[in-house]
This record gives C-alpha cells, structure tokens and sequence, in this order.
C-alpha cells in the first residue's frame, strides 16, 4: 500500500520512471523474480529510448500504473499514446496522472465484444483473461468480471504510424497478437512483450503461435539485451527453447524489424 501511494505521489512528474525502476530495483534483494523483473525494466526503458523519436506513436497494453506509458510521454512528446487497461481504477488513474494519452478502459484479444477477466483483489498484477491457478481456475483471491474486449486493430487507426507496443497480458499476448496482425504487417513496430505461459498452457503450442504471429508479419525475435548488445535475433528452435514453464524459462522478447 506505501509503494502504491509513493507511486501514485511521483506519477506523471519528472521522479516517475527513476523512482519506480529504484523501487523495482531494491525488490531484487528478494532475488529470483524480482531480479529478473528489474532486468526486463530496465531493457525496455533502454530500448525505448533507442527507437523512439519525439513524434512516435506508442500503444502499451496492460498498462498498469504507467511505468512504460511514463517514458513513452518523456520521450516522444509529439506522438500519439494509447493506453489499454482493463481494471477501471487503474484506467482512472491512468487519465488523471497521464492526460496525454489516450487511455482505452478495455481488454485486448483477437475479438471485440464482452468477456469474462479474472481480477484479483489485491495485486492488480496477477489479473488476467486467462486462469493462473495450476487447476486451471481463478488464483485465491481472484473474482470474474465482465470487461469491454477490443482488438488492437480495431482500435489502432489504420493511418498511425506505430513504433513502438508493448504487451503484458498476463498470458493472453497469444490473442492480443491475433488481433493486431494487419497493424503488425502494416508498420512493423518493436514489440516488447512478456512471454508468460499459463500454468495449464501448452508451453510450444503457445510459442509456435505466437512466432508465426510475429514472424508473418516480417518481425524477428530478440532476448532484450541481446539486441541492445548487437547480438544475432533467435531463430525459431531458439525461441522456443527458452520458454515454458521452468523457473529458468525466460518470459520477455522484443520483436522487431
């Protein structure tokens, strides 16, 4: 609740991305997750401000409190920002800290209408389109709501050049990508995304549809620092190794041109 309300108190100043990168990064004294999130942080934020002009357009989905939308702000002042995020409160937030952007109060997937979204009551975090619990329902703590459902194509017009967009659906980027393949073909943006596989998912079938999802639309897959380092792009077997289940899986990618 303390950090929610010091983030809050930062939140659309010029303290907002550094005091929230240091916060993630004194969670690393946890280790495990905690260190790999600071790791996945900091990538983003330096890959942004490698391919963002001052007039790029973003979109950030699952937004949150805005630590990416944050810098997306600073760094292109002259774009145009979306921002997609389900859970009202969040999106209020979002408006109020954020007013430049364009704040969407909807899920994303690869159809529009009304569906269930699995909200939990204390970390908005773990909430998600999909179930996280190893039994294939709700996490404890969690309850259903029906929530607006858009595509990123639909909501995307089809003459903003996109640069940059970046995904963390809690499992549900397989989807997200399906519906955002005619503007992933059209403007070949990077994509950060977080690669989380459900516990009930099938690790390879998910991987395999979410490489052909990218790769049809002309992008490559990178590990974060490999491509801020010059390192060559993963190749598909590559790709689908590292990710799955296991704790030394790796759930962050970038696509790009």
């Amino acid at each position: 609740m303390l950090l929610a309300a010091i983030e809050d108190l930062v939140a659309g100043t010029r303290f907002d991305v550094p005091a929230r990168l240091g916060f993630a990064a004194l969670a690393t004294l946890k280790g495990g997750h905690a260190s790999r999130s600071f790791r996945y942080k900091r990538a983003g934020l330096a890959i942004m401000r490698r391919v963002l002009a001052p007039d790029s357009n973003t979109v950030d989905v699952g937004a949150h409190r805005g630590f990416y939308l944050a810098q997306a702000l600073r760094l292109s002042p002259h774009g145009r920002h979306l921002a997609i995020e389900p859970i009202r409160e969040l999106a209020a937030a979002l408006r109020r800290h954020y007013p430049r952007a364009e704040v969407h109060a909807v899920a994303l997937a690869d159809r529009c209408g009304e569906v269930p979204f699995f909200r939990h009551a204390r970390s908005a975090g773990l909430s998600s389109l999909v179930g996280w619990d190893p039994r294939g329902g709700p996490l404890p703590g969690t309850r259903l709501e029906l929530v607006p459902v858009r595509t990123l194509d639909a909501l995307v017009p089809p003459d903003l050049p996109l640069r940059f967009l970046k995904i963390d659906g809690m499992g549900a980027h397989d989807a997200i990508l399906s519906g955002a393949r005619a503007t992933l073909a059209r403007w070949r943006p990077f994509v950060f995304f977080y690669h989380r596989v459900p516990p009930t998912a099938d690790a390879r079938s998910l991987g395999e549809r979410v490489w052909a999802a990218l790769a049809e639309s002309g992008l490559r897959l990178s590990d974060p620092d490999d491509w801020l380092a010059g390192r060559p792009a993963l190749d598909r077997a590559g790709f689908l190794s590292c990710t799955g289940h296991g704790p030394d899986s790796a759930w962050c990618f970038l696509a790009h041109p």
